[in-house]
């Protein structure tokens, strides 16, 4: 038999046992019986190890990263020679001093050029092939679309079919503090002036320069005004009415460069796209275009029956007899303005 008085003071003495280990935090799984105080407690001092283990860990993560990081740039530094640095070019390059000289006042210069990996030192000048997203590419860009038309004395000796480089050379003896020479083609075509290379057509571009600006394809025409006329076209299909040059692209270039071939082929006039003018039907796409030779250049398309100038009348007239072919043109006569 079990003694009662026996038994309850053994239950006493292990209650106190685990009491005391609850309170000290000894165990870290913790007894099976414990009062709630006891427990919370416990619980609260594994939670604040857990933290700090975890704090800690962060630190010497973020430690071990920064040391590598150093180490990284370190080596990045230390490579091409000692003087090796990214100058955020199209082409991987780095600078080379060719030599150093020191003048009258004790000032020293270094002249220096620019050179591509694994070149020796007898190298190019300082030069750039500019891309897209840079500040001189923006301002070529500008000079092609813009700057021609609105300075033309500033671009003496280029024309709309001047290649690239040729007017990154033009900018760049304008602004040579933001736009470098270009490094490609024959630097002694530049020698007697930027414009000395020109081709008739850029091919690179699917034989049209005008899509620097935007470069997304699109269904697109062009809206020709000269002398207060209209520049229309006939077509020899869909009721023979009448319509401005323009036509479907072929997903493979931007959409002014549509507006340009499709005038040309429709009419044999050259054009420039210009601004934006209107977006109508099926996201077609209308330029404002310049004309750049008073007369056409080649035939115009088998499609076209006849190619002529028309005034705001002569528009207003045929829109309201519906002899164009699609509804936007009732708003031509106030674009002319």
């Amino acid at each position: 038999r079990v003694d009662p008085a026996a038994a309850a003071a053994a239950a006493t003495a292990a209650g106190t046992e685990e009491k005391v280990s609850c309170a000290e935090g000894d165990s870290v799984a913790g007894p099976p019986l414990c009062n709630g105080g006891d427990v919370d407690a416990a619980a609260e001092r594994r939670r604040r190890r857990r933290v700090i283990t975890v704090v800690a860990g962060m630190f010497l993560a973020c430690v071990a990263l920064s040391a590598a990081v150093a180490a990284t740039v370190a080596t990045s530094l230390s490579a091409g020679d000692g003087v090796g640095a990214s100058v955020g070019t199209s082409e991987i390059r780095r600078l080379a001093v060719d030599n150093m000289s020191t003048d009258n006042n004790g000032n020293s210069t270094v002249n220096t050029s620019i050179l591509l990996d694994g070149q020796n030192s007898e190298a190019e000048p300082l030069c750039l092939d500019t891309i897209e997203g840079e500040v001189c590419h923006r301002l070529v860009v500008w000079a092609m679309e813009d700057g021609l038309r609105l300075h033309p004395s500033s671009f003496a000796g280029l024309t709309h079919v001047s290649p690239f480089h040729a007017f990154q050379q033009a900018v760049h003896l304008r602004s040579p503090e933001v736009c470098p020479p270009p490094c490609r083609g024959s630097q002694a075509a530049f020698a007697a002036h930027p414009a000395a290379a020109v081709v008739v057509l850029s091919m690179a571009r699917g034989g049209c320069n005008y899509g620097h600006s935007d470069r997304s394809p699109a269904h697109a025409g062009c809206f020709v005004v000269q002398n207060g006329r209209l520049l229309t076209t006939k077509l020899t299909y869909d009721g023979e009415r009448y319509d401005i040059p323009g036509g479907q692209t072929d997903w493979n270039e931007p959409a002014r460069c549509t507006a340009h071939r499709e005038a040309l082929e429709e009419t044999g006039y050259n054009v420039a796209p210009r601004e934006l003018l209107a977006v109508v039907r099926n996201s077609f796409k209308i330029y404002r275009c310049e004309l750049l030779q008073s007369s056409p250049i080649q035939g115009h398309d088998h499609e076209i029956s006849w190619v002529g100038w028309m005034t705001a009348d002569e528009i207003r007239d045929k829109v309201r007899h519906k002899m164009f072919r699609f509804p936007e043109a009732a708003r031509y006569a106030d674009w002319m303005r």
